[in-house]
């Protein structure tokens, strides 16, 4: 009998980056009022912000937010890191 639970991990720094555009995209969408289009430029666009996303210094690609990650789809872009 396990008295603490188990609980799913982020496995990849890839999904941990999709994970985090999708939250900058739904504050931007939530509290900034942008539309869906809007929200994920935004979100883009400050992926690598200290202020709001990762830290730069974390960013391993050494590409900004609107390469790493597909607006459309949410999903790492894996194509524009090699």
């Amino acid at each position: 009998m396990r008295l603490i639970p188990q609980y799913d991990v982020i496995d990849s720094p890839e999904r941990f980056t999709e994970l985090t555009w999708e939250g900058l995209k739904n504050y931007a969408g939530n509290r900034g009022g942008m539309d869906a289009t809007q929200s994920a430029a935004w979100a883009s666009k400050n992926l690598f912000q200290a202020q709001y996303g990762i830290a730069p210094i974390y960013n391993m690609w050494n590409a900004d937010g609107a390469q790493l990650i597909d607006p459309a789809t949410g999903r790492f872009n894996s194509g524009s890191c090699t």
